[in-house]
């Protein structure tokens, strides 16, 4: 089955995965799924979309890359990207 994305409200989408993605402004992403939330820091670009900083991402290096796929659909489902 091909993940699915939901918008609940113009800034946060769900994925049929089973996490949320939030912007919080133009300085953060707000980062849901079972057993995890929290704020994931970034900055908004001139482009529309957001640079993010992995090292505030709780978890070793591969919880990491995996929450910052995740974010990175979650945005493009938004129109939104992620460098």
């Amino acid at each position: 089955m091909s993940e699915v994305f939901s918008r609940e409200t113009p800034t946060r989408v769900r994925s049929s995965e089973g996490f949320t993605v939030e912007t919080v402004g133009r300085m953060g992403i707000r980062y849901t799924e079972p057993g995890k939330d929290f704020v994931i820091d970034a900055e908004g670009l001139a482009i529309p979309g957001f640079g993010i900083y992995p090292s505030s991402i709780p978890g070793d290096e591969a919880e990491k890359d995996r929450i910052v796929d995740n974010v990175r659909r979650a945005l493009a489902s938004m129109g939104l990207v992620l460098q």
